[in-house]
């Protein structure tokens, strides 16, 4: 009985780590309809890490400004006060940033990137022409 207890003890951390690895391995390693569209670096497989340069920011004629880059098909811009908005709807784009749902469709989210050029925020937000007081304050934060 005590070996059977002391079985159990680290039978279940290992089973649970041989999941969390394979769970891992395949997330890494899973063939993406979007990859044929382009070569996506190392750190950028399904991530974007925050303070980084953003990505094709040149894209978005910011000139040194704060902007807003709404990720969508088919929805209303926030109105933000204190940077520059962009619309875009291009699915390589919206990949390199995080935005593209299991569907392969863009958005709907937005990226908040301060006047550097680097990312500060990102998320998906299905209404976020109803959250401008919210994105503004997000905003409001970066001065």
């Amino acid at each position: 009985m005590g070996k059977r207890i002391a079985t159990s003890h680290w039978a279940m951390p290992v089973i649970i780590g041989m999941v969390i690895t394979a769970g891992s391995i395949d997330y890494q390693f899973r063939v993406s309809p979007l990859r044929s569209l382009g070569p996506v670096g190392l750190q950028r497989i399904d991530l974007l890490y925050l303070n980084e340069p953003a990505p094709a920011r040149e894209l978005f004629d910011l000139q040194g400004q704060a902007g807003v880059i709404v990720f969508c098909q088919a929805c209303t811009a926030p109105v933000v006060e204190r940077a520059v908005v962009r619309k875009v709807n291009d699915l390589n784009v919206a990949e390199r940033y995080g935005l593209v749902t299991k569907k392969g469709q863009v958005g709907p989210g937005y990226v908040i990137i301060d006047n550097r050029g680097q990312v500060r925020y990102q998320t998906f937000d299905a209404h976020l022409d109803q959250h401008s007081w919210e994105i503004n304050r997000l905003v409001e934060g970066l001065q």
